[in-house]
């Protein structure tokens, strides 16, 4: 029986309910395949009430995912993909890069909507205290409200290059993220609001005073000619919900009804994070917002602050551990104890460049499947292959000239820093293509033309391997209630990436459904055709 997943169909706690009612009253049976398949949209935005804006502690949260077992822990396989495997539109994620070529264009603009702050006098009206990487909210002339970050002293351009570079990067990879800028200014250039507060550590706000705004600035890079160089990230539209969290569901949002651990494009994350070295990829760094149209609202979900990506910590280098080990991990920790010290952690002996524009990137000791971020996430640790391998595909859909275009809007005024960071990225796609790909099949992008099925190899079109393998090919029908695979009808061997279709299946009538299975040594492919309207068109595909 096929393992197809179709959960994406649900809209909500209420419909899925009712579903289950009429289920349970009608004799008709379920079919696996339905005539809108393959889903292209999950309809996760139908009306809900405001939730409740909630807080995630810093420490709790290293505590919990460190300490405790949290979510769904069996291997189950992504819950919110359509028959094709692939995830569809949502409130959490747009197809962008994954489904087709961007354009350089469409690239270097990202999520941009315009060009950043309008020119004039920029009014303070908040602050920020705490966390890592303190700033403060500015007003423009236009009224459009930006937080403002900054680059440490130590490091110029360091932090807003590595936000703006990977604000880009995730956009194009379906994520929705903030519009940030890079932006120079003169401290003369800013006012205070008389009401303007800033929040303390504790959570309090406090009157903010111009004397706070420019102690603060007087401890952040400046430029040659005295500006200071910034990242504007623009608010986002809507009301601020908080963090999501990478598992279990938003109780009080009606259509959050897929565990976050069993959703694809967060146990994929995790690929792309190690691409970029997003080591600070936990919920503090992701938002919630409810948004409204036409007198509905639903919740939209945000990956925020990219400050510590790429080489940077944001308000420093960032250190040798990150992405290498988690902050806190028994086995090292008790091998560097039991030895007095003498045991080195292999990553203490990376060296690297002296870019400060940079700080700690390499791509010569990083492997794809031993990076870590700061601290267990529920989700990565629920990554399948097929999870990696919807990444990996991704990833490498960037092509060398993609990259550095990419590079460039971080606007780095050193070139030999922007060239070794783009080397760095795309040496590290490199990896990461080659090792994902190669653990389940790597055959993809099907399609039907002049009768026969034809197919990829990913291996081979990203110059990982130099053969089109033969691939054994076994034909039958397929029962699409039963979800039995009924009546073999022949075995086959395809090369050169092509598998001419049966007549039988030619000729068969509307609604038949015959399945293609494909394979080559441990790794196989299940590919569903069916006939509608007279055409045949591909309505599954199941890698095993």
């Amino acid at each position: 029986m096929t393992t197809l997943v179709t959960n994406v169909r649900r809209r909500s706690r209420a419909t899925v309910m009712t579903l289950a009612m009429a289920l349970s009253a009608s004799a008709a049976p379920a079919e696996v395949f339905r005539s809108d398949d393959p889903i292209r949209v999950d309809r996760d935005d139908l009306h809900t009430p405001k939730p409740q804006k909630r807080k995630i502690n810093d420490y709790w949260d290293f505590f919990e995912n460190t300490f405790f077992l949290r979510g769904d822990r069996s291997d189950t396989r992504a819950l919110n993909i359509n028959t094709r495997g692939e995830v569809p539109d949502s409130s959490w994620y747009t197809n962008r890069i994954g489904w087709r070529p961007m354009t350089r264009d469409e690239l270097v603009r990202g999520p941009d909507t315009g060009s950043g702050p309008a020119a004039g006098i920029w009014t303070v009206v908040s602050g920020k205290s705490q966390g890592i990487s303190p700033g403060f909210t500015i007003a423009d002339p236009r009224g459009d409200q930006y937080f403002l970050k900054f680059d440490p002293k130590s490091n110029p351009e360091m932090a807003t290059a590595a936000e703006v570079i990977s604000t880009k990067f995730f956009y194009a990879l379906g994520y929705n993220v903030p519009e940030n800028y890079i932006v120079a200014f003169h401290p003369s250039n800013l006012r205070v609001d008389p009401g303007a507060t800033v929040e303390n550590q504790l959570g309090e706000k406090a009157p903010l005073t111009t004397e706070q705004v420019l102690e603060l600035l007087a401890g952040v890079a400046r430029m040659r000619d005295g500006r200071i160089r910034a990242v504007a990230s623009k608010r986002i539209a809507g009301a601020n919900l908080g963090p999501f969290k990478f598992y279990g569901m938003r109780g009080d949002d009606a259509n959050d009804v897929i565990p976050h651990e069993h959703r694809r494009e967060l146990r994929g994350y995790y690929v792309f994070c190690s691409w970029l070295n997003h080591d600070d990829s936990r919920s503090i760094n992701t938002s919630d917002f409810y948004v409204t149209s036409g007198g509905s609202g639903f919740v939209k979900h945000y990956l925020i602050d990219f400050g510590s990506t790429l080489g940077s910590g944001s308000v420093a280098a960032q250190k040798r551990r990150p992405g290498n080990e988690y902050l806190w991990e028994a086995r090292p920790t008790f091998a560097s104890i039991s030895t007095l010290g003498m045991w080195l952690r292999p990553w203490v002996m990376v060296t690297y460049p002296d870019h400060p524009g940079i700080g700690r990137f390499e791509a010569d000791f990083f492997q794809p499947d031993r990076w870590k971020p700061e601290y267990p996430n529920v989700s990565f640790s629920r990554m399948l292959p097929e999870d990696a391998f919807w990444a990996a595909r991704q990833v490498m859909r960037f092509t060398d000239d993609d990259v550095r275009a990419v590079v460039r809007t971080g606007k780095l005024s050193d070139p030999e820093a922007e060239s070794y960071l783009a080397s760095c990225l795309i040496k590290r796609r490199d990896k990461i293509g080659s090792y994902w790909l190669r653990q389940i099949s790597a055959l993809d992008n099907f399609r039907i033309e002049s009768g026969s099925l034809f197919f990829d190899n990913l291996l081979v079109t990203h110059g990982f391997s130099q053969n089109m393998i033969e691939q054994a090919v076994k034909l039958a029908l397929f029962d699409n209630v039963s979800g039995e695979r009924m009546d073999p009808r022949g075995e086959t061997v395809a090369t050169g990436g092509r598998v001419p279709l049966p007549s039988w299946l030619l000729e068969s009538n509307d609604g038949s459904i015959a399945v293609l299975h494909l394979s080559a040594g441990p790794h196989s492919v299940s590919i569903f055709l069916r006939k509608t309207g007279g055409e045949i068109d591909i309505v599954g595909i199941e890698r095993h």
